[in-house]
């Protein structure tokens, strides 16, 4: 009995699987949190256009490209810890990222004060960074990191000599 509950826990690699390797897992969250970065400026401007919202001067160029990929990195750990100490880690890792990122949607878009000036656009523009973020977190960084021809192999390596 306690072997069942045990094996949900911890991944069964086949022997024809090739290990997840930390390495790979982080550079694949931080590729990932550069193209957030430059969605998430893409949607910032156009956003910004759209609805003449000038405030709210935090979410800018600087604090986008220092945050996102920092952010990225740390998704990358997260995905190398579900993908190698959970039984079907990828899947659950996509879930929670997908959760989260509802739950986010949700919280920002009910709570705080209506009547503050403002403060519509900016919800819009926080949920639509939200989404951006959220999406390619839960879908971008298993596919990087499983991606077949994105990484140098030891046999690539040793081809080359």
């Amino acid at each position: 009995m306690g072997t069942k509950i045990a094996s949900f826990f911890k991944k069964q690699m086949k022997q024809t699987d090739k290990p997840l390797l930390l390495g790979r897992c982080l550079l694949a969250g931080l590729f990932m949190g550069l193209v957030i970065a430059v969605l998430v400026l893409v949607f910032n401007i156009i956003y910004r256009d759209q609805t003449r919202l000038e405030t709210y001067d935090i979410i800018m160029p600087f604090s986008i490209f220092t945050a996102f990929p920092l952010f990225g990195v740390v998704s990358g750990g997260a995905y190398f810890l579900f993908a190698n100490y959970l039984h079907r880690g990828d899947t659950i890792y996509m879930i929670v990222w997908v959760l989260v990122m509802l739950i986010l949607v949700v919280l920002s878009i009910y709570t705080g004060h209506e009547e503050a000036p403002g403060l519509k656009g900016f919800r819009g523009l926080f949920v639509g960074i939200i989404l951006i973020t959220g999406l390619f977190t839960a879908f971008g960084i298993p596919f990087l990191a499983h991606h077949p021809r994105l990484y140098l192999t030891q046999e690539d390596i040793r081809g080359e000599e």
